[in-house]
């Protein structure tokens, strides 16, 4: 259960229930993380600010310390956030 981590006191001698469980976060909020955007062509990181908590596969806002703009992304590891691309960069790179 190395994926789980309590989410509240636990007690000692208390049975522990699943209610008391959730995933790991991976991504604390107000903490830095690294924002990543891909294609199969190149790949771009740069630091942003985590604005939600969230665990492997959540949908979280990150705050682009560069723009000031609020992006949002894929918990994919630990600090880690992908944009996902919809088909943007692709018709640019081949227009």
């Amino acid at each position: 259960m190395s994926d789980k981590e309590a989410n509240r006191s636990l007690r000692k001698g208390k049975p522990i229930r699943l209610v008391d469980l959730r995933n790991r976060r991976l991504v604390k909020k107000g903490k830095p993380v690294t924002v990543i955007v891909q294609s199969p062509a190149m790949t771009l990181k740069t630091i942003g600010q985590a604005l939600d908590n969230g665990s492997y596969g959540d949908l979280v806002r990150v705050l682009n310390l560069r723009s000031k703009k609020t992006i949002m992304g894929i918990v994919v590891g630990l600090n880690d956030v992908r944009i996902p691309l919809e088909g943007k960069l692709k018709l640019a790179a081949t227009q």
